[in-house]
């Protein structure tokens, strides 16, 4: 749509680049989704790899993410596993419908 830029050309997509962080483009293949925790009260995210503390989610969509999807990621953000188990199986879902991207939340449970 007019007036709406590319989050690839924004100055903050170049500064993420310029410090090393991965950047995917999506090249008409289909969506490509990148979630990062940036804070975690339960381990130091700063201290995370970035295949430790992000989420590359591909294709088409919808993604259901939770503890029963990526069963080896919320450990590691959580590893205190009473805490974990706050984590639904099934938390939320994303969506895609372009220009949207749609998040449902799938839990009682508090999403943050």
């Amino acid at each position: 749509p007019k007036g709406l830029q590319s989050p690839y050309e924004s100055p903050q997509q170049r500064t993420r680049e310029e410090q090393g962080h991965r950047v995917e483009r999506d090249l008409g293949e289909g969506v490509v989704v990148e979630l990062e925790c940036v804070f975690s009260a339960a381990a130091d995210a700063a201290q995370l790899s970035l295949n430790q503390k992000c989420l590359s989610l591909r294709d088409s969509g919808p993604w259901l993410v939770g503890r029963q999807h990526q069963p080896q990621f919320f450990p590691i953000l959580v590893p205190n596993e009473t805490l974990c188990s706050s984590i639904s199986r099934s938390h939320f879902e994303l969506a895609w419908e372009a220009p949207t991207m749609w998040l449902r939340k799938l839990t009682p449970n508090v999403l943050l």
